[in-house]
């Protein structure tokens, strides 16, 4: 999937489109790295983060481990962390928790461990119009948070999902603090830019609003 990042008026900003793949592993790849020979999914991500997910025996989707070259960081999570449930209705509100030791990529070192808390919930039906056209998305927000040895550290995400066809708008806030004290914050939305499937297209594109 591509997806280009806007401002506040949907226009591009000047930040380069950037793309997210997604592949399946399986048999001994998978098991090393601790998916399980089972399998799952290495999802390299637009900021270069690779996630490592696997399903649970209840087909619970799960967050293994995440490697952040950007930050010399790979995150393990245990027990594996519990992204989402086979089946989210209404406004029913979906929480993980889980022990995260973080290391060096570089090194191998423990820089910090602690624990994760993760909260789903789907909280309304919306129409949206985007550069690719107009959609009945079902709205979904997480709310991420991280409390390590010496910092804290929360990331709320809200997705618009349309049926067949996945996420379409992305719209994120990082926040940290360290030793109480806050430091900047990282925001920004992202439109999904690439077609979608013929059968589910959605109107021809109009302006955005």
């Amino acid at each position: 999937m591509r997806w280009q990042q806007v401002d506040a008026h949907w226009r591009p900003t000047e930040k380069a489109p950037a793309t997210l793949d997604a592949s399946w592993i399986d048999g001994p790849s998978a098991g090393e790295s601790g998916m399980g020979r089972a399998g799952g999914w290495r999802v390299d991500g637009v900021d270069g983060t690779v996630d490592w997910l696997a399903f649970n025996p209840d087909g619970f989707l799960q967050l293994v481990r995440t490697e952040s070259p950007r930050y010399d960081a790979t995150t393990t999570f245990d027990p594996p962390l519990l992204l989402a449930p086979r089946e989210l209705r209404g406004e029913d509100e979906f929480i993980s928790d889980a022990m995260m030791r973080v290391v060096s990529m570089s090194t191998q070192r423990e820089r910090d461990k602690g624990s994760a808390r993760r909260r789903l919930r789907v909280v309304r039906g919306e129409r949206i119009r985007t550069p690719l056209g107009e959609w009945n998305a079902t709205v979904v927000e997480s709310v991420f948070t991280a409390t390590l040895g010496m910092a804290v550290a929360t990331h709320r995400t809200t997705l618009w999902v349309v049926p067949e066809v996945g996420p379409v708008v992305e719209r994120w806030e990082a926040s940290v603090q360290v030793l109480g004290i806050p430091v900047p914050r990282d925001r920004g939305t992202s439109v999904r830019i690439d077609p979608p499937p013929t059968r589910v297209q959605g109107r021809p594109p109009t302006a955005p609003h």
